[in-house]
Order: structure tokens, then C-alpha cells, then sequence
């Protein structure tokens, strides 16, 4: 929610700062489709999750041993999306007409992006399909020779 949300509806953001390694395990074990640990590039989530975070005002504090990090909404909020458009300021980049995924792509990769395709890993499964098309399509010709 951090990338996308106005966080100032929120009293406290919980965010689970885990390896991207124990990510992926969650995705798999909760499992919708295992498939997205291969399909999504864990990675540029945890930059984007990682900058996002970093962008809102208040204490980090974090729970000993645990991927648990924690900002309660400080006074005059969390003026994340505010600090995210200043600090791309700074670097001389014109914020004006990008969403909040936007500039945190800007901030992180140099360019806007946002949704879920800019974190496919497209042609993730490449090989599987091909190696699956050519086994059926050298089974397909066998069979038309032995005809």
C-alpha cells in the first residue's frame, strides 16, 4: 500500500522489511500461485517498498529479531508523498503529473513506472514453455512419419 496509498488515513504502517529470499517463501507458502515468486522481480518490490517507507515522516522503530518496522502517523503526518516530490526536486526532476508509484520509480530506477508489469519478470518461464512446445511438436512429427 505505501507505493500506491495516501498514508495519512493510517494511524500506524506496519512494514515487514524481510529478505527478499523469505518474501518469496511467503509467497509460496501462502500461495495463490508459487508461480509469482518466479514471475515478479522481488527485488525492485523491496527498492520500491524500501524507498517508500523511507519517505514517510516519524520514528522507525523496529522489533528486535524481526522483520517488523513500525511509524506511527507523527504530528502534521506522514508527508510521505511530499518528501518523495522534494527530494526529486533536489536532483532537479520535474514532479508535476506523476502518481505517487511514479516518482517512487523515478526516485528509484530514474524513470516512471507503476502497477505490476514493471516488476515482471516477462519470459520467466521461457524456457519451459519451448522446451514444452518442442517435445510436443517432435512427438506430433513422430507420429506423422510412423503414418
Amino acid at each position: 500500500l505505501i507505493r500506491t496509498q495516501d498514508m495519512e488515513h493510517f494511524d500506524v504502517i506496519i512494514y515487514l522489511d524481510c529478505t527478499i529470499d523469505e518474501a518469496k517463501n511467503r509467497v509460496v507458502r501462502r500461495d495463490r500461485s508459487g508461480a509469482l515468486a518466479d514471475v515478479f522481480d522481488f527485488s525492485m518490490f523491496k527498492i520500491v517498498g524500501d524507498a517508500a517507507f523511507e519517505m514517510l515522516a516519524g520514528d522507525d522503530m523496529r522489533i528486535e529479531k524481526s522483520a517488523v518496522r513500525i511509524k506511527i502517523r507523527p504530528p502534521g503526518g506522514y508527508r510521505d508523498l511530499e518528501t518523495l516530490k522534494a527530494r526529486l526536486k533536489e536532483k532537479g526532476i520535474d514532479v508535476t503529473g506523476y502518481s505517487k508509484e511514479e516518482l517512487l520509480f523515478i526516485y528509484c530506477f530514474g524513470k516512471p513506472d507503476s502497477g505490476l508489469m514493471p516488476y515482471a519478470k516477462l519470459g520467466a518461464y521461457n524456457p519451459e514453455i519451448l522446451q514444452g512446445a518442442y517435445g510436443a511438436l517432435a512427438k506430433s512429427v513422430t507420429r506423422k512419419f510412423r503414418t
